[in-house]
């Protein structure tokens, strides 16, 4: 046996044993007593009938055999109970994670890492990027590379060589809980190798309590996680079910159906987008009513939620079934929680969800941010020619920036590319709103500082340069020279430019977002007024970890960015 340990939350371990009968685990034998450790064990187990899988009915009816096929199989599920003299733990077998998860200490395995591994002995991390279009992502990396760790990045979990490779083998996976390569022979038809290995494994349990008290070998950045019975995280469900069911678009929220989940330390990939129906838990006769198949799909989910609003008093009484790629339940009674990500500003903190858990971000993680920030300080710039009056009206070609960048167009230098979408993946994206030709620059143009539509703003210039940096894929040349056909489109509103003008705009490597500052917050328009503005000094977290994603981007795709701020001088169209 290679163990998966998980720490139990309860040091009682009558209250544990209620849980796990709640659970459908019984308790199998007696207890066992190992002396020389000071250690007892405990083997719980459940067991269902598993179905017929349906690629198996399929595929009969394709082959037409009249044979029945007997499948009388049943799911096995268990967990070994282990009580040292400080602390319980928990290892699972089967899909015994599902329980075991439910009644584990959540910040265990985090904290045994930072204490069982040194930073230069990390070789594999499951990130979650925040404000990243991909929000998770795993990341091998080799010793003496600098780039570890990043800002932006909030550790699942790690893997690597522990200190005491003696002891805990050669690698541990340290997540919710901690995986351990040692293999315990504990069915050796051998008696000696049987009880040897007994009292190895025993002492694994002890070696990590004395870990436990360890001083820390390394800082990682990652999630704090709120224990479920906290008020704060029924606070963050409430807020979150009603941002949900709010028509409002509130850009702090973004919800990420995670077809990568963290299960039981592993990352597995749903791939299927048919496979996962949802219910509300409210007895049998409304789980009928209200269950359906759905895709992976934001907004699918949040249709869901709003159709079943008046049912729905909090997001417990969302729950999924999930399904494997043979159809068989992985489980019947998923959290709304369980799978799905998601980033809420609340009370002034940054609350993330992640595999079930309310948490808030660490010092190390804001540590790494301040210090990314201080970086893009460094690509601000203040140009006067960017502080103009322009006319400005609520609807119509004038409307938001529009009007702004009219003015600017005004000069031969500036070409006008607003409102020209490139399909990407049948999603019409602006590659920039201006181009200069002195400067050989493409500018982005950002009005406010409203948190959300500044997320938004940037998020926008991030998908253009994504369509940029895959010009050829997405035949972006032929997308912007479609408009100087005038029988289609209005030459007023696309003036004609040229084919060699096209191709010097796609192969541009200046990408630069200009950023118009209005009255509030004063900070920033004093700053930019004196030419002398901090990103750290913008409130809004989430907003900070957008600005770096657009750089860290940029930088990724061979582009030169820029930060340009002047003032917002808009004169209301009489």
């Amino acid at each position: 046996m290679k163990p998966k340990v998980y720490k139990s939350k309860y040091q009682d371990i009558t209250k544990l044993e209620g849980d796990l009968l709640e659970s459908g685990y019984e308790k199998q034998g007696n207890t066992m007593k190992v002396h020389d450790e000071m250690v007892e064990l405990s083997f719980f187990l459940e067991s269902h009938p598993k179905g017929l899988p349906n690629w198996i009915v399929e595929l009969v009816s394709l082959f037409s055999i009249e044979k029945e096929i007997d499948i009388n199989a049943n799911q096995y599920n268990a967990i070994v109970v282990i009580s040292t003299e400080k602390s319980i733990y928990l290892v699972p077998q089967g899909y015994g994670f599902w329980a075991a998860e439910k009644l584990a200490d959540l910040n265990f395995g985090m904290d045994f890492a930072e204490r069982a591994l040194k930073e230069e002995n990390i070789s594999v991390k499951a990130v979650s990027y925040i404000q990243r279009n991909k929000m998770r992502g795993v990341t091998n990396y080799k010793k003496g590379q600098n780039e570890f760790p990043q800002a932006s990045e909030s550790f699942l979990s790690v893997s690597g060589i522990p200190t005491h490779e003696r002891v805990y083998g050669k690698n541990i996976d340290c997540g919710l809980g901690v995986d351990f390569s040692k293999n315990y022979k504990l069915d050796s038809k051998d008696p000696t190798v049987k009880q040897n290995s007994l009292l190895a494994f025993c002492r694994l349990f002890n070696e990590i309590d004395i870990t436990n008290d360890l001083k820390k070998n390394s800082s990682i950045p990652r999630l704090q996680k709120l224990k479920k019975s906290s008020p704060l995280h029924r606070e963050l469900n409430d807020e979150l079910l009603r941002i949900i069911q709010s028509d409002s678009y509130e850009a702090e929220l973004m919800i990420d159906i995670n077809r990568i989940q963290l299960i039981g330390n592993k990352l597995e990939i749903m791939i299927s987008s048919d496979k996962l129906s949802v219910y509300i838990d409210k007895g049998e006769k409304i789980k009928q009513q209200t269950k359906q198949f759905i895709e992976l799909d934001e907004s699918e989910i949040k249709k869901y939620i709003k159709t079943n609003s008046s049912v729905i008093k909090s997001l417990d009484d969302v729950k999924f079934e999930l399904y494997d790629e043979a159809d068989e339940i992985i489980s019947k009674n998923a959290k709304f929680s369980q799978i799905i990500h998601c980033e809420v500003e609340y009370k002034g903190t940054v609350y993330l969800l992640q595999n079930g858990y309310w948490g808030y971000l660490n010092d190390k993680f804001f540590e790494l941010l301040h210090k990314k920030i201080s970086e893009i300080n460094e690509i601000v710039h203040f140009n006067d020619e960017f502080n103009i009056q322009y006319i400005s009206a609520d609807k119509g070609e004038l409307c938001g920036e529009g009007g702004y960048i009219e003015e600017v167009c005004k000069k031969k230098d500036s070409i006008k590319l607003h409102k020209r979408n490139v399909n990407v993946s049948g999603l019409g994206v602006e590659i920039a709103d201006i181009y200069s030709k002195s400067k050989d620059e493409l500018f982005a143009i950002k009005r406010g500082t409203k948190t959300g539509l500044a997320i938004y703003s940037f998020e926008q210039t991030i998908l253009s340069m994504q369509a940029l940096a895959n010009r050829k894929s997405f035949n972006v040349f032929n997308e912007l020279v479609k408009y100087n056909d005038s029988s289609k489109y209005d030459s007023e509103k696309y003036p004609h430019i040229s084919e060699e003008l096209v191709k010097k705009i796609v192969e541009s490597k200046k990408i630069s977002v200009l950023w118009l500052i209005e009255d509030s917050p004063k900070f920033a328009k004093e700053g930019v007024a004196k030419k002398r503005i901090d990103l750290n000094d913008f409130t809004s977290i989430l907003l900070k970890l957008k600005i770096v994603d657009w750089y860290s981007f940029s930088r990724e795709c061979g582009y030169d960015p820029k930060l340009y701020f002047a003032l917002d001088k808009p004169t209301l169209n009489p």
